[in-house]
């Protein structure tokens, strides 16, 4: 049976007006440990590791998303975001012609669930990453 996956994406949700606001949001979070569960994403755009960039990049626009966890053989292996496809225009030949798993961030670092939103910042700021793939 295949693994479901849904991801958290982190964002810089707070300007300097809201810095009391956020203070107040992360200790709540601290003290209550609250689970992933309660913030992921459950509708995720997956993408085969042999398609081209380009058919990747149409992908994310038609869908509206920033980021596509990379599929092998029913399997999560990467994760490519509008960065990793701007940064590829450079070192390739053909850009757009080129593989996905060209260019995919792996390992894909990926959590539970279950685990709590505190090890999950933890995870994110530790590894300089803003999307998380959270496997079921």
């Amino acid at each position: 049976m295949a693994k479901r996956l849904h991801y958290i994406h982190y964002k810089k949700w707070f300007n300097k007006k809201q810095i009391y606001h956020m203070e107040n949001f992360l200790t709540c979070m601290t003290e209550s440990h609250i689970p992933v569960k309660e913030f992921m994403v459950k509708s995720v755009v997956t993408v085969n590791s042999k398609d081209s960039i380009k058919e990747t990049a149409k992908t994310m626009y038609l869908k509206k998303v920033g980021s596509v966890i990379v599929i092998e053989n029913k399997k999560p292996v990467g994760i490519i975001t509008l960065r990793d496809i701007v940064n590829s225009i450079g070192p390739f030949e053909n850009p757009l012609k080129s593989q996905v798993k060209e260019i995919m961030s792996q390992p894909l670092i990926h959590i539970h669930p279950d685990e709590s939103i505190i090890d999950v910042a933890e995870i994110i700021t530790s590894k300089n990453i803003h999307k998380i793939p959270v496997i079921v």
